[in-house]
């Protein structure tokens, strides 16, 4: 006697959600070293606003100030998606378990006690 199967059929292999997480930990460190060129100016050197732009370098420092602000959002961002992503993960891999091993105590039951 074989067990039914249980619920609609959704899977989710916690291999490769890890995979996924290895995958963003790669455009974290990829985002990380773009964030860190722009904060040095894109040249490898520091860019001062009036220094560089002259009368309109008050714009650029309020430009550069606005995305050294989102360049940060978007690093906590991505550091924290992959934290999710690999507790997904973790949490799927430990649930299944849990499940399998309910399923699998219950059948012995059933078999042991109806044959």
């Amino acid at each position: 006697m074989t067990s039914p199967p249980i619920g609609d059929g959704f899977e989710v292999d916690p291999a490769r959600l890890h995979g996924v997480a290895g995958e963003l930990g790669s455009c974290y460190d990829d985002f990380c070293a773009v964030s860190e060129e722009f904060a040095r100016g894109g040249s490898g050197s520091a860019v001062s606003g009036s220094a560089v732009f002259g009368d309109v370098g008050s714009a650029w420092s309020s430009f550069d100030n606005a995305w050294t602000n989102e360049l940060l959002t978007t690093k906590t961002a991505i550091a924290e998606l992959i934290g999710k992503v690999s507790s997904t993960a973790d949490t799927y891999r430990d649930v299944e378990y849990q499940n399998e091993k309910q399923v699998r105590d219950l059948h012995a039951k059933l078999q042991e006690t109806f044959g």
